[in-house]
């Protein structure tokens, strides 16, 4: 199949396009970029996103393997997880019968029951979620889409980080809230790492100081024209084009001095002293780097931060990095509560030699002006902080156990949520 995927692909682009109502059809990573994805195309139907997974023979209609189908399962469990509202089909070409069939999500979940989703650990997950979420909201057109050199796609006006419509102090990326936020409210994903930073980014809109305090540990000077930064990028540590394919890194939640890098839509750099990046889990755990299995998300966003340079090169005098999650997760007290972050979190505050010693892990050559050195001289200005979301959002625990491995999440209801702390105009302003 592998040698005749190519003409696979020109059919089920004609059968998708004139014959099932999908468009902007794209193709999935390469294996170059990620392997073990659990799809071969991305589009959209009906205004939907859609991943699309292309099983061609000459004289059957196949299926996807048990690995494949643990694997299809986690990417839809995390990108719901994520507030990421994508679609999952099977397209099945018989060519010998000149037939076809095209199984939505509904059948493929009746594929997953009884597989052992363990098949599907070999490799990390997030990354393709992450190539996913670089995706939404692009003007999409037929065949490969021309990224930029920090993957971004399409360098169109529409494209740069925008401040919300909602919020004049609160920057996104575009179709952010049409695209995550109201979609996961709507459907009452309380799992969505992503709307719980979204929500504490409007309460603290116009009490930034409040803000880098808790996440800073102490009080910071906060720039008059200071912003909450969700889900941009920070400014590349590695050779331009291999940081584009295997260490290009996201902030969930970004403050102090930071400003928009010229050219660069959606990435941050350094303007100031201090600078405070903040990395939200709810209940998934850090990630290992697609190319480097031996390098986790905590220490990649780390080097990141450590090397975020201002406009003349300098470097912030403070740098914090920031946990955020359940304090299930951060008090460990309960059945099914490690995670592999906090054993990293704790080596390198105890220690910093093994903080850098993850931070050497990196063979790819270093952006213009950084080197090994450099870096580990920057691990000084580092403080690293771990703070719930309950305190926070000043409420009791959020998160509780279920079942084995799996969490209940109290209150039941974003409204709920919203209610408790005090702030249900913003489920009306989503609305």
């Amino acid at each position: 199949y592998a040698a005749t995927e190519p003409y696979y692909k020109k059919i089920a682009l004609d059968i998708l396009e004139k014959l099932e109502g999908f468009d902007s059809i794209i193709n999935g990573p390469s294996v170059h970029e990620h392997q073990g994805t659990p799809f071969d195309l991305f589009g959209k139907k009906n205004g939907n996103y859609c991943i699309i997974e292309l099983k061609g023979s000459l004289r059957k209609f196949n299926r996807p393997g048990a690995t494949q189908l643990a694997r299809m399962e986690d990417l839809l469990d995390l990108l719901a997880r994520r507030g990421m509202p994508v679609n999952m089909y099977l397209l099945q070409i018989n060519l010998g019968e000149g037939k076809y069939n095209l199984c939505d999500e509904g059948h493929l979940r009746s594929l997953f029951q009884g597989n052992d989703r363990s098949l599907g650990k070999f490799r990390p997950i997030e990354p393709i979620a992450d190539w996913i979420a670089d995706r939404m909201g692009k003007v999409l057109s037929r065949g490969l889409v021309k990224e930029d050199p920090i993957g971004n796609i399409g360098h169109t006006d529409n494209d740069a980080s925008r401040t919300s419509a909602i919020s004049e102090r609160i920057v996104h990326p575009p179709h952010y809230i049409e695209r995550q936020i109201r979609p996961a409210i709507k459907k009452n994903n309380m799992d969505a790492e992503v709307v719980w930073t979204y929500i504490l980014a409007r309460i603290y809109e116009n009490d930034i100081d409040k803000l880098a305090g808790l996440l800073c540990g102490k009080e910071e000077p906060v720039p008059s024209n200071s912003r909450i930064w969700l889900e941009a990028y920070l400014h590349p540590t590695r050779a331009m084009r291999q940081e584009q394919k295997s260490w290009k890194t996201r902030a969930d939640l970004a403050i102090g001095c930071l400003e928009n890098v010229q050219n660069r839509k959606n990435q941050l750099r350094a303007a100031g002293d201090w600078i405070g990046i903040a990395e939200a889990k709810w209940f998934d755990d850090i990630h290992e780097n697609s190319s480097f299995p031996e390098i986790y998300q905590f220490s990649q966003l780390i080097e990141h931060a450590i090397l975020m340079p201002n406009r003349d090169a300098s470097f912030p005098e403070r740098v914090y990095v920031t946990l955020i999650t359940p304090r299930y997760f951060k008090d460990c007290n309960g059945p099914s509560c490690h995670r592999l972050y906090a054993t990293k979190y704790l080596s390198y505050i105890q220690d910093k030699g093994s903080l850098v010693k993850d931070l050497k892990l990196c063979p790819l050559n270093f952006y213009n002006g950084f080197d090994l050195a450099t870096l580990i001289s920057r691990v000084d200005a580092l403080t690293l902080r771990w703070i719930t979301f309950e305190e926070l959002l000043g409420v009791d625990e959020l998160v509780e156990p279920s079942i084995l491995g799996k969490y209940g999440t109290r209150p039941g209801t974003w409204g709920d949520v919203l209610g408790e702390v005090g702030k249900t105009g913003i489920l009306k302003d989503l609305q």
